[in-house]
């Protein structure tokens, strides 16, 4: 019915040329074509658990609204994706920050919460050993 049509002009809008004038209307009618015409939020949460749980090393390159903070936020609370959850989380946020695939994320699990450490450097910074300031950056989870 209606929400048939309203994908439908959604894609034609999502189609038009790309040139500079139609980039936001572009954009926004991508986004707003993958909420109308896409998985629940139940249905993309439950792909990425078996993802995580399967070890699935591609959900770093997942697009947003199949692996984003919010997503990987609430599988925090899922014991058994929680420490590949919050490794993905941090991964996918400091990517920018030198913090990539290979990079060594420690994770321990302490009582009730998780810690993680991992080391990043600022975007932009040259990569002259003397000159780089690696950061070292802590995060506390408490599911």
């Amino acid at each position: 019915g209606n929400w048939t049509r309203l994908a439908d002009l959604l894609t034609e809008l999502a189609e038009l040329p790309a040139v500079a004038s139609y980039a936001p209307v572009r954009l926004a009618a991508r986004r707003l074509c993958q909420t109308v015409s896409g998985e629940s939020w139940m249905e993309r949460f439950q792909t990425l658990q078996a993802a995580l749980k399967s070890g699935e090393q591609k959900v770093l390159t997942w697009p947003p609204h199949e692996a984003g903070c919010n997503l990987l936020a609430h599988a925090l609370s899922e014991k058994e994706v929680q420490v590949k959850a919050l490794e993905v989380l941090i991964r996918r946020s400091y990517r920018a920050f030198g913090v990539s695939k290979d990079s060594t994320i420690r994770i321990e699990r302490k009582e009730e919460s998780l810690e993680a450490k991992w080391k990043f450097r600022h975007p932009g910074v040259p990569c002259d050993a003397k000159a780089m300031t690696v950061w070292q950056g802590i995060a506390k989870v408490f599911p």
